[in-house]
């Protein structure tokens, strides 16, 4: 069935795509539902309109719970050219090569399984 718009509220749907926030979502959400007229054409995009902004709202209000934010130990950033991966044994100097070729911090001892995470390097 045919919703029949009007051009305010296709503005404020570009403004919806446009936006970067979640607050400017929230902002462009409301509008057009403020904006959009009430007949049975539109029941369907009101509520479909209504489930992301509520969606939006919970996670507007999860994300500023206020605790810090823990990273995954053995995940690393993407960034550079490519990446490469030393695997072999232990105790065979794989973090002593990583050391010289990029000059990366790694703990190099003469003991087994000295290096626990993952260690990026950029040479």
């Amino acid at each position: 069935m045919p919703t029949n718009v009007p051009p305010q509220y296709r503005d404020a749907e570009q403004r919806f795509r446009e936006a970067v926030s979640v607050q400017g979502k929230i902002a462009a959400l409301q509008e057009m539902l403020q904006i959009m007229p009430k007949h049975k054409g539109t029941d369907h995009l009101k509520a479909q309109l209504r489930a992301r902004l509520s969606k939006l709202m919970s996670d507007l209000e999860t994300s500023s719970g206020g605790k810090g934010g823990r990273t995954e130990p053995f995940s690393l950033p993407k960034e550079g050219a490519g990446r490469s991966t030393l695997i072999g044994p232990t105790n065979v100097g794989k973090s002593l090569l990583l050391s010289s070729a990029t000059g990366a911090k790694t703990k190099v001892g003469s003991y087994e399984l000295s290096t626990q995470e993952p260690i990026p390097g950029m040479y």
